[in-house]
């Protein structure tokens, strides 16, 4: 069929395509995906059980390596904080000479 038309994702795309079949098709007419939709629809919302996993083994591992339970629960809780503090200082760093870590995801 093509790709999503600039600015809209594929799961837009595949919604909208699915409403045309549902409402626009006479009765008895279906759509069946293949491929990259296919296994985008087949994925779902497999990336939230993904970061509860990933998150749960890094805690296991953490307090393996700390011999303790309470340490990997700090440790988890100061990542955000971190990535938030770095969020809030790019502005003032903006004058300075900027990094590939400071500039990824924006436009050079």
């Amino acid at each position: 069929m093509g790709n999503a038309a600039p600015g809209y994702s594929t799961g837009q795309a595949i919604q909208s395509l699915q409403n045309i079949v549902d409402h626009q098709l006479p009765s008895g007419f279906a759509a069946d995906w293949t491929g990259q939709s296919y296994q985008e629809l087949l994925a779902g919302s497999s990336a939230t059980v993904l970061m509860m996993l990933s998150i749960l083994v890094v805690f296991l591992c953490l307090a393996a390596l700390y011999e303790s339970w309470s340490i990997p629960v700090a440790v988890l809780l100061v990542v955000p904080l971190g990535l938030l503090g770095m969020l809030g200082l790019l502005p003032v760093a903006r004058p300075c000479r900027t990094t590939s870590t400071s500039r990824s995801g924006s436009s050079p």
